[in-house]
């Protein structure tokens, strides 16, 4: 059974999410939380200290973890807010949901009401991926869309995160999406710090990854100026809900993978033989 399985129970959950992480994505967490080992006024030299050195050598047991999910809520309250709910309630910190419909209200990231968390937290990596499209020229944009085996940007909506696709065409649309998190992670973290959560070229090929990382990186650096600048706990929440919303989706997908043996093309999960090549998909 695949480490992720917990997350086919309760895929929405912050905690499970962390819980079932590979250590190189917690690393990437935990050096936004320290400001890469650096610290910062609002975080605790204690907590520094540990989380910096799980991110040095790359080992997270579970109390960790529980306290990367801690810190990433602290951040995302307030301090008047963490007050009143210190003083009123059993809990001391916002929900997650509540930071990631923060987070995309400072972007201006479309949601509703009543939306599920992982619908937002993909509101937020498409408005970073839309305002990197709109840098580009008609024809650079033509040619990432193609390479990502979509026909347009709106195409995206077409399917629910981590939800199972029927057919060859909604895996398509999975692996775009994918994609756009995977180039979204990237270019926070290279801006954040100084370093990729994984290989560009993985993602939607070496020439529309290189095409998309410099509009990304000045949309990203748009959202610096836009957001509330006066709030340093942004600095660590916008980064780490998408890095977050990274990890849910490629955890996720490799749950729902269906890729041939034989050519490596990706199928709907559910398929028996493979769309491009033909040869059987059946499990050893």
């Amino acid at each position: 059974m695949s480490n992720y399985a917990p997350l086919l129970a309760n895929s929405s959950d912050l905690a499970t999410v962390l819980k079932v992480a590979d250590a190189d994505d917690l690393c990437v967490l935990a050096d936004y939380i320290t400001d890469n080992g650096e610290g910062r006024l609002s975080l605790d030299s204690d907590v520094n200290k540990k989380l910096s050195g799980c991110s040095k050598h790359k080992m997270f047991i579970q109390t960790d973890r529980n306290l990367i999910a801690q810190e990433i809520l602290l951040f995302g309250g307030n301090t008047v807010a963490n007050l009143y709910r210190s003083l009123f309630s059993s809990s001391s910190t916002i929900t997650y949901l509540e930071l990631v419909q923060d987070v995309a209200k400072k972007v201006s990231a479309p949601f509703a009401e009543g939306d599920a968390l992982q619908d937002i937290e993909q509101a937020v990596l498409f408005r970073i991926f839309h305002q990197a499209l709109e840098k580009m020229s008609d024809d650079e944009r033509k040619r990432v869309l193609a390479d990502m085996g979509i026909s347009s940007f709106s195409s995206l909506r077409g399917l629910g995160v981590g939800a199972a696709a029927g057919s060859a065409v909604g895996a398509a649309l999975a692996v775009a999406q994918l994609n756009v998190a995977g180039m979204v992670a990237t270019a926070v973290s290279t801006q954040m710090i100084g370093r990729a959560v994984g290989s560009a070229a993985a993602f939607a090929g070496s020439r529309s990854a290189a095409l998309l990382a410099g509009p990304i990186g000045l949309a990203v650096g748009a959202l610096w100026t836009l957001a509330d600048l006066s709030s340093p706990a942004y600095r660590v929440t916008l980064p780490c809900v998408v890095q977050v919303a990274y990890m849910r989706q490629k955890y996720l997908a490799a749950l729902n993978s269906n890729k041939c043996p034989s050519c490596a093309a990706e199928n709907a999960p559910r398929a028996k033989f493979c769309s491009e090549c033909g040869k059987s998909l059946a499990k050893v």
